[in-house]
């Protein structure tokens, strides 16, 4: 049920420049292993996941020199419901902030990072695709640049490069 509501299975490692960033879902912790394979903690949460019920899991969406998002997602089978929620984890601070996206030119777009690769200069990039574009377009659900190059796609087109860039 969880691998349908996520696709084929839930993101949970992701490359840091050459390093890579490994977070299993049943983990309190999420590790670092170096290009020089050194494996160590990264970041380590409390209280446990195996702590609370209905349990919060959390998965790597992004990191960079400064923060680490986090897709923190409810799994309560009980009531069959999952609510996911976006976490960043900010280095300097050592907080955590739900935190939200916000597309001025298609604000009804939900970003989850679909880069496999983080960057240390705070930008990710994301594919849209020309037909869910297109669809938005024709529902008027775009405004800007944005809705300005929509109008020239056709369905069959490649999908849009967003560059998302993070403050």
């Amino acid at each position: 049920m969880l691998s349908q509501r996520f696709g084929t299975d839930i993101p949970n490692n992701r490359y840091y420049g050459l390093d890579f960033m490994i977070a299993d879902i049943s983990s309190d912790t999420i590790f670092r292993l170096t290009k020089s394979r050194d494996l160590a903690p990264f970041v380590v949460r409390t209280p446990s996941v195996h702590a609370v019920e209905p349990r919060r899991v959390w998965t790597v969406l992004l990191t960079t020199d400064t923060f680490i998002l986090l897709q923190e997602v409810l799994l309560d089978f009980k009531n069959e419901m999952f609510r996911d929620k976006n976490l960043m984890y900010e280095f300097r601070t050592g907080k955590i902030s739900e935190i939200s996206f916000v597309n001025d030119d298609f604000p009804s777009i939900k970003w989850m990072s679909d880069a496999s690769a983080s960057t240390p200069i705070n930008v990710a990039a994301s594919l849209i695709s020309a037909e869910g574009l297109r669809d938005a377009y024709e529902k008027k659900k775009l405004t800007g640049e944005l809705e300005q190059l929509t109008a020239t796609l056709n369905e069959d087109d490649n999908p849009v490069l967003m560059l998302v860039k993070f403050k």
